[in-house]
């Protein structure tokens, strides 16, 4: 399954698309990779549920939340 990696907070009128990625572990490390290079918002869109399931904010901290912990 693809996965949708966008910038910005879901639901936020300046969120954007960033990339898909085949599989939700490749996906949640590509965001890590993105964030690691650009520092902000990012969330991983499940095209299932139609919400984000994953999240992470380095804009001061790297945090990295999944749904299930």
């Amino acid at each position: 399954m693809s996965y949708g990696i966008f910038s910005g907070s879901f639901g936020d009128e300046q969120t954007l698309w960033m990339e898909s990625v085949d599989g939700l572990e490749a996906a949640f490390n590509r965001m890590q990779e993105i964030a690691t290079d650009q520092p902000g918002k990012y969330f991983i869109f499940s095209p299932d549920s139609s919400e984000p399931i994953a999240s992470i904010d380095t804009t001061d901290n790297p945090a990295a939340t999944w749904p299930w912990l």
